[in-house]
């Protein structure tokens, strides 16, 4: 019984605890109107910039009390939308992240699609905007140790069940 407690111990200790999903909100803001909206989700656990640069992944849609806006003629896969426009992301009632640019271009993947996506000439720009920097994907080093720990984690708990098993 005690080589039990000891190995739940130590697994509290060195497993981490489950990242709950976090709800995020897209708007985006032509002249004031919100015209583009979108919910997404994450980990709990990124930072800003890595939130913002799931713009070119994540779909941000039409919002329903904005008519739908005009493609470009000549490429019915582009829209610009012109005069200032703000983004944010926010997480309940707190802004993670906002940036005001002088037009926006959007894209989509489809001509009949109303998910609109940043392409990432404008990700990297309204991002700067926002004074985000824009990390290059991968496991930077507060990864890299984020993924020793739980290595260790796992490996610690693996051993000590596999030592209280053969006792028990």
């Amino acid at each position: 019984m005690k080589g039990n407690f000891l190995a739940l111990v130590v697994c509290l200790m060195f497993c981490p605890s489950a990242w709950a999903a976090r709800l995020l909100q897209v708007h985006v803001y032509a002249s004031d109107t919100l015209v583009l909206r979108s919910s997404n989700d994450d980990r709990g656990t990124e930072d800003a910039a890595t939130v913002w640069r799931s713009l070119q992944q994540a779909p941000i849609m039409l919002d329903e009390d904005f008519p739908s806006f005009t493609a470009d003629s000549i490429d019915p896969l582009r829209t610009s939308l012109d005069g200032d426009v703000r983004l944010t992301i926010s997480h309940v009632n707190r802004i993670l992240a906002e940036a005001t640019v002088s037009g926006l271009t959007l894209i989509r993947n489809d001509a009949q699609d109303e998910r609109w996506f940043l392409p990432l000439k404008e990700v990297e720009r309204t991002a700067a905007a926002a004074g985000l920097p824009l990390k290059p994907e991968g496991i930077g080093a507060e990864g890299v140790g984020l993924l020793s720990v739980l290595v260790l984690g796992v490996f610690l708990c693996v051993g000590l069940g596999w030592a209280v098993w053969r006792r028990g």
